[in-house]
């Protein structure tokens, strides 16, 4: 089997923009809590 550099340098290429989104939206995004803090928060709210 023919080692194809084009092919794989293609490939590579074509990854390289998710792998950059992916690596953005996990470095940049606000961690809003869920369910973790939702009794805390509401009995600070019910005084």
């Amino acid at each position: 089997m023919k080692f194809n550099t084009l092919k794989y340098l293609t490939i590579l290429l074509g990854i390289t923009p998710i792998l950059f989104f992916v690596y953005y939206v996990l470095q940049y995004t606000i961690n809003v809590p869920y369910m973790d803090d939702s009794l805390y928060y509401t009995n600070v709210l019910s005084i």
